[in-house]
């Protein structure tokens, strides 16, 4: 009973990562350097807090443009380019809260879901 026990265990441990983790897909943690990306075209919306993150999400599967800019225009968003470079500071379970290191954002921070994100290159 007890190996039973033990082989159902591990391969409950086994089934939770099917997918292996590489360099390149890496979810990027807290203290982690990173840089944005976006599987389609045109730039990455950062959300200026938590809250919004979800918003500029369905704004950018929805295609609602007018949207992401009127978040722009008050503040609550903003693109950056894809392979803008950030540095994680804070994560949650979906989202990870970034401060951007290049570009014309540098400084600014804002939350992205943790799939915008590739590990930074090593030299980055």
């Amino acid at each position: 009973m007890r190996l039973l026990a033990i082989s159902f265990t591990l391969l409950a441990f086994s089934a939770c990562n099917l997918v292996r983790e590489t360099p390149a897909r890496h979810a990027v943690h807290k203290g982690e350097k990173a840089s944005l990306f976006r599987p389609k075209a045109g730039p990455v919306w950062v959300a200026g807090d938590r809250e919004t993150a979800e918003t500029v999400s369905v704004a950018l599967v929805g295609g609602d443009t007018a949207r992401l800019f009127g978040l722009e225009k008050t503040g609550k968003a903003f693109p950056a380019d894809p392979g803008t470079t950030v540095t994680v500071v804070a994560e949650s379970f979906n989202e990870r809260h970034v401060r951007v290191t290049s570009g014309r954002h540098a400084g600014k921070e804002g939350w992205v879901p943790y799939e915008w994100l590739r590990p930074a290159r090593e030299g980055n």
